[in-house]
């Protein structure tokens, strides 16, 4: 019937359930450094709503220098690396959409994008739920994530073609119980991610974690920390070409229960992050400094 949705599904050597590009990055390898991110090709306008997408070995839905995209009540379950996966875009929504059964990254990926929304979608039983990677002025709100073995990261990373992470904020969700055991190979980016986890603030800047329920971790309701804390080795290189340090973040009247440690804080020198009103009852790290 016309309710139904369509359905996209893996069949023979089938990588990627739906790309949306310009022609010059078309099947690029280089999935986070594409094409078209540099040589300025852009899409205008795209619309994709309705459709499950399923079983394929890199992305259910891959989208790289789209300006003006939004993804409404999109399903994508049991794909290798993402679910739905904008890149390079600005001006874009994504709403009521699921992401599921990931093996080795995110449900809901935003990275290296501008101006984008997130709201009213589920993230469930992925190596990451939610990720805003290398972006600015990405709102996530309203959204539930669940048995992940993280349930979002909001990072910079060096590599990209952008350099920061900031401006953005994560408020009104639902972290819930992201203790999966990780199913990354040894060779995977997020081979080091230990479950555990609701919301993890690794190096970004200018943040806004405010009003979502982090709850029933076994390590950590939320970590803050910066970006070379694990990376000793990546670090000691000269021209790093990212700040690592965390700048700015604000947690204010987050509801934290049942977790291992509520927050855990390493900074490293960033400056300028502050708590209010979270009454967090296990606390990690550096003594986590007001809000004025």
């Amino acid at each position: 019937s016309g309710s139904e949705p369509v359905v996209i599904e893996q069949s023979g050597a089938q990588t990627d359930g739906v790309w949306v590009s310009p022609p010059d990055t078309v099947g690029t390898e280089d999935d986070e450094r594409p094409p078209c991110g540099t040589s300025g090709a852009r899409l205008h306008g795209f619309r994709l709503q309705g459709f499950t997408v399923r079983g394929f070995s890199r992305f259910g839905v891959y989208l790289a220098c789209v300006e003006g995209f939004r993804v409404t009540r999109t399903a994508a379950f049991d794909n290798g690396e993402y679910a739905i996966f904008p890149v390079v875009s600005r001006h874009g929504r994504l709403t009521h959409d699921v992401g599921s059964r990931t093996r080795s990254d995110a449900c809901l990926y935003v990275g290296e994008d501008d101006d984008v929304v997130v709201d009213h979608s589920v993230a469930t039983d992925c190596q990451i739920g939610f990720e805003i990677e290398n972006s600015r002025h990405v709102v996530l709100r309203k959204n539930v994530a669940r048995s992940n073995t993280a349930g979002i990261i909001v990072d910079v990373i060096n590599d990209r073609l952008t350099t920061v992470c900031a401006d953005n904020r994560v408020e009104g969700n639902l972290f819930e119980a992201n203790n999966r055991p990780s199913s990354a190979l040894p060779t995977d980016d997020t081979a080091d991610l230990q479950p555990g986890i609701g919301v993890i603030v690794a190096g970004a800047d200018r943040t806004t974690i405010a009003h979502n329920t982090i709850r029933g971790h076994t390590l950590a309701g939320l970590t803050l920390v910066d970006f070379c804390l694990d990376r000793a080795d990546l670090c000691a290189m000269p021209d790093l070409p990212i700040d690592p340090k965390p700048d700015g973040n604000r947690v204010v009247a987050n509801t934290f229960s049942g977790n291992q440690n509520d927050v855990l804080f390493f900074p490293n020198g960033g400056e300028g992050n502050c708590f209010a009103r979270n009454r967090p009852r296990g606390v990690g790290g550096a003594a986590l400094p007001r809000c004025r």
